[in-house]
């Protein structure tokens, strides 16, 4: 046995289908926590200019970085579309529908602001 043989993790198609389950996980996670807390008292928020940059924002650059990824991987060169389509598509729904992420993305951009002043 090689000593780098550990090393098939690293590999395009293991990294590639560990993102493919993280970002399942993270709609299954984001589905299930918007309706945990649905009662018969619901809360409306406007969100203002800001906040909803920041998800458009982060729409963007996680989509750009999910399609870049699908049109490198070379084992899926068939099906490069399919996979980019459905990445973004999974980008939209956790970055602008979820609520329980938008909030997610406004704590985080709240203790980004800190750390700059």
């Amino acid at each position: 046995m090689n000593d780098l043989d550990y090393l098939f993790v690293f590999s395009d198609k293991t990294m590639f289908w560990m993102l493919q389950l993280t970002l399942m996980s993270l709609v299954v996670i984001s589905i299930f926590k918007s309706r945990v807390g649905k009662g018969a008292v619901s809360v409306s928020i406007d969100r203002g200019k800001e906040s909803v940059a920041i998800f458009y924002g982060a729409y963007i650059s996680i989509s750009g970085l999910l399609a870049a990824i699908c049109l490198s991987v070379e084992f899926i060169k068939d099906y490069r579309i399919i996979w980019v389509i459905i990445d973004i598509l999974i980008a939209a729904y956790i970055c602008i529908v979820s609520p329980w992420f938008r909030n997610k993305l406004i704590g985080f951009s709240m203790k980004i602001k800190k750390l700059e002043s």
